[in-house]
């Protein structure tokens, strides 16, 4: 949904000065993608904005194969990503997550783990995970979620070097999810926060 406003202004027929708003409903817009022979619905991303209509996100991406190539992609979500986004930030309100998810978009960060695209998600600016994605299709789409100490991310991978957590550890430990991290005793033991800023999650701790 998104508004539009209109000022009305009629000073001749004294009728005074007034607002007139309208709610407008753009429909969800639905793309199968077939991957390993499965028909695969995603949902387009983009952000209600007043009086502009959606905002439909694109990302700009340079070519790994043709140098110096930049194309512009329109960007999927798949629900399956949609669901681990709000399952690993379990203890942020859905509006918060949903604004977030827009805004990391607007600058996007992108790197490559292992061979696997990660887009960045941040939370007011600070890095708490990313999405993989991929280019299928023509166009951009994200796959799933990652909390930042979730397996396959970079700093995972450090906390592996630095520290020798692998997946086990973190689950054993319960601080896959944001909610679980934040109730931890990372933060008041000093030598095991500094091997999480070591590897990379400092921005967890802000």
């Amino acid at each position: 949904y998104w508004v539009s406003t209109d000022f009305h202004q009629d000073l001749d027929h004294n009728t005074g000065n007034y607002w007139i708003f309208r709610l407008h409903e753009t429909n969800l817009q639905v793309r199968n993608f077939v991957l390993n022979n499965e028909k695969r619905p995603a949902f387009k991303l983009g952000t209600p904005l007043p009086d502009n209509g959606v905002s439909w996100i694109r990302v700009k991406m340079k070519s790994r194969s043709i140098t110096n190539l930049v194309k512009s992609y329109q960007v999927f979500i798949q629900s399956h990503a949609l669901k681990r986004l709000f399952e690993r930030l379990d203890s942020l309100e859905e509006h918060v997550i949903l604004y977030n998810l827009y805004s990391s978009f607007v600058k996007p960060q992108l790197l490559y783990e292992k061979g696997k695209l990660l887009i960045e998600y941040s939370l007011f600016q600070k890095k708490i995970g990313y999405f993989i994605a991929e280019v299928a299709e023509g166009k951009l789409l994200l796959r799933t979620f990652l909390f930042l100490t979730n397996e396959g991310t970079p700093e995972a991978r450090k906390l592996q070097d630095v520290a020798g957590l692998g997946k086990l550890d973190i689950k054993y430990w319960n601080i896959d999810k944001l909610r679980k991290f934040l109730e931890s005793d990372i933060i008041t033991n000093p030598v095991v926060k500094n091997i999480f800023v070591e590897a990379g999650c400092g921005d967890l701790f802000c």
